[in-house]
């Protein structure tokens, strides 16, 4: 069994863990109304028309991150520096500055947009409206943007709930309303992202109103008027761009399969994808759930110099999203065909193998925990813009590369590989240039449970048992890695709770 981290160290990551798993919580009831929303929608829509929204949808995603500018991260570590010197006119200046940056250039990224749909969109068939979906959905980059800087802002104050009240619950709900009423009416693909925007931006308003009794209640309101606030551009913009950087390689590779088919293949092609890739992104939820609390913390104890207590929530977050995460990949990657047609139908069918070998690249953002969080916070700068721009120009290349003669399974491929090398140059870049440790030997029974697990798995896999032994195995597998990784989570420290839970106990600990 591992060796409990002490003192501080130790409350950090019950902190830590128990605030993540909210998030998570949250995440997975969000991801679940998503799910259905996507799935009705899919089945709504023709491929033809579903595949100019989601190509609109891949344009939307690139458009966010260039809005955002990293600065949802660079609120992440820099409003907690000045937190904790207790420097309110620069904290308040940091979030002046975030949200005024994005609001402008969210105005330049729709009016260029809107400007060029008809060129951005003309690859496309006509009768998918795609010029005017692309100018609806693109007014959503700044709102969306706006929102991460809200839930960001949220996570430095230690509010996790009221992330899940607006991510988890608002969105995904009124969202689900929106595809009801297309539902009901028989509308087009253009009321679908009508009614996504309004939802959108009505949330914006409800809570950013919410933001306003929480800066009250930490004298930072009383700083966000000229004169008495100080913007720390230097200081955020440090931050904010590798983060940037950082943005675009995920938005790119979860993005350039979308785009780059709609250049190289058929809408069909960019509907196949499209449909499966919430699907796969469910474990890379796991991972950001985790890294909403990870980064204000870690922040905190370097300004602390506590640099052995980073270490160990470093690897115990990464244990826990480790093995959050594998029941979904074994789902979706080893049920892949299954669960395609369940969720989307027979025409959908051949779209099986893009949903197994993205979820294996979704899985290796869980499984790493949020290693590029630690370089940022390290103030890594250099070793992360490079490491970003070397994996984008290795993702639009395999991708260019792989859809002409595979399609879509040639994007999901593409998309795996680079973030397989991603991954690695992560690792090395912690072992190298920071104090957490690159293997921490308390923790390497997780992965040689997964992997481990996984062999045998996939050993019966390749003996063809019907679908209901193949189900009961893959509840099997992940009971076999939560077991055999108790130890490793704490459980029965982290959540005391459950130590008086027939069965759950024994799993938890006795203490």
């Amino acid at each position: 069994m591992a060796r409990k981290p002490d003192g501080s160290a130790a409350t950090a990551n019950r902190t830590q863990v128990r605030g993540s798993s909210l998030l998570l919580a949250g995440q997975a009831f969000g991801t679940t109304l998503n799910m259905v929303t996507q799935v009705l929608i899919v089945r709504a829509l023709s491929k033809t028309e579903y595949g100019a929204f989601a190509y609109a949808l891949s344009i939307l995603t690139l458009a966010e991150v260039v809005t955002a500018f990293g600065l949802r991260g660079g609120i992440s570590r820099v409003l907690p520096l000045y937190e904790e010197r207790d420097d309110l006119a620069r904290a308040a200046g940091t979030l002046a500055l975030a949200f005024g940056v994005v609001v402008s250039i969210g105005t330049v990224v729709v009016l260029g947009v809107i400007a060029f749909s008809g060129e951005i969109a003309g690859g496309l068939p006509s009768e998918a409206e795609a010029p005017l979906l692309l100018s609806i959905l693109i007014v959503l980059a700044p709102v969306q943007a706006i929102g991460s800087l809200l839930d960001a802002t949220f996570a430095v104050f230690g509010l996790p709930r009221t992330i899940v009240m607006r991510r988890n619950v608002w969105m995904p709900l009124m969202r689900l309303a929106v595809v009801a009423v297309l539902l009901l009416t028989g509308g087009s693909a253009v009321l679908l992202a009508a009614g996504y925007l309004v939802t959108g931006a009505l949330g914006l308003v409800v809570f950013g109103a919410a933001l306003i009794p929480v800066l009250t209640h930490r004298a930072i309101w009383e700083y966000l008027r000229p004169g008495r606030l100080i913007l720390p551009v230097k200081r955020v913009f440090t931050f904010s761009f590798p983060l940037l950087t950082n943005d675009l390689q995920s938005g790119l590779l979860a993005a350039a399969g979308g785009l780059l088919l709609g250049l190289l293949a058929t809408s069909a092609d960019v509907a196949e994808y499209r449909a499966v890739l919430p699907v796969a992104m469910v474990m890379i939820y796991v991972r950001i759930s985790f890294g909403y609390l990870f980064t204000p913390m870690a922040s905190r104890m370097i300004e602390r110099g506590e640099n052995d207590a980073l270490s160990s929530l470093y690897w115990q977050t990464t244990a826990w999203t480790t093995v959050l995460a594998y029941p979904l990949v074994l789902t979706a990657a080893g049920l892949a065909g299954p669960v395609t047609v369940l969720l989307f139908g027979e025409r959908y069918e051949d779209a099986a193998p893009v949903l197994a070998i993205l979820a294996v690249s979704g899985f290796l953002t869980a499984a790493t925990g949020p290693n590029n969080d630690v370089l940022v916070v390290f103030r890594r700068v250099r070793y992360v813009i490079v490491t970003n721009l070397c994996i984008a120009v290795l993702a639009i290349a395999l991708t260019i590369a792989l859809i002409p003669p595979f399609g879509a399974v040639g994007a999901a491929m593409a998309a795996t590989l680079s973030q397989l090398v991603l991954t690695a140059a992560w690792q090395t870049g912690i072992a190298r240039r920071t104090t957490v440790h690159a293997i921490d030997r308390r923790y390497l029974r997780v992965h040689a449970a997964v992997l481990g697990v996984s062999a045998v798995y996939a050993a019966i896999s390749l003996a063809g048992p019907p679908l209901a032994v193949r189900i009961l195995l893959t509840v099997a597998a992940c009971l076999a890695v939560l077991w055999l990784s108790r130890g490793q989570l704490v459980i029965g420290d982290t959540f005391p709770e459950l130590r008086r839970l027939p069965l759950v106990g024994r799993l938890a600990g006795r203490g």
